[in-house]
């Protein structure tokens, strides 16, 4: 019996040792993937910053985009529309020039046409051709002249002018002068009396009369 017990305990040792070595490796393994799992936490929270880093950039990116000055193209057109509109704007002001100087030229038409307007400094009282004595005519006299120069020789003449037309209408009867037409044809004498003061044919166009009135005693 004491031989027995012998080889018990030798071989307790032997077991014990051998189970020693297995611990190890899983101790390692766990070891390994403990650092296998912090090595993809770090790839990871990597793979995350990098990623938000990269929207970040993106934004700004677009940012700066969107705040990008214009391009020599787009200023070049913008120069061209505004030098476009000036342009447009220099046509209006020049034909509103042209409009208004018209309007002028039309103006100082129309006074050059009243400035050709003579007119006598007084109004005509003429005792008319009668026995008695107690008729006469009071009118005003406007001559149109053809012209400058004619109105102004209208003007060097109006004595004359007045002479030759006192000496014509006084030969007429009141009968005559009221009979129809017979002012039309007074009005056509008195212009070649006219124009024979001034020795001139064609210088006086129309001549008209006003506050025109037969007077009797």
């Amino acid at each position: 019996m004491g031989k027995k017990a012998e080889p018990a305990e030798t071989t307790t040792p032997a077991r014990a040792a051998e189970a020693k070595p297995e611990a190890a490796p899983v101790q390692a393994g766990g070891r390994n993937m403990k650092k296998k799992l912090l090595m993809a936490l770090a790839i990871f929270g990597l793979v995350g910053v990098g990623a938000a880093g990269g929207m970040a950039v993106s934004k700004m990116m677009n940012k700066s985009d969107s705040a990008t000055p214009p391009t020599a193209a787009s200023t070049s057109e913008q120069v061209v529309s505004d030098a476009a509109e000036a342009k447009k704007e220099e046509g209006e002001k020049k034909a509103e020039g042209h409009g208004e100087a018209k309007g002028h030229g039309e103006a100082k038409e129309g006074a050059a046409a009243v400035d050709l307007t003579f007119d006598f400094k007084k109004s005509f009282t003429i005792n008319l051709l009668d026995p008695s004595g107690r008729q006469f005519i009071q009118m005003s006299i406007q001559i149109q002249s053809a012209d400058a120069e004619s109105k102004d020789l209208l003007e060097k003449n109006e004595v004359r002018l007045r002479d030759a037309t006192l000496m014509l209408v006084s030969s007429k009867t009141l009968a005559e002068l009221q009979n129809q037409g017979a002012l039309d044809r007074l009005k056509n004498e008195l212009r070649a009396r006219y124009e024979g003061v001034l020795n001139k044919p064609n210088a006086i166009k129309d001549i008209s009369y006003s506050d025109l009135m037969f007077v009797r005693q």
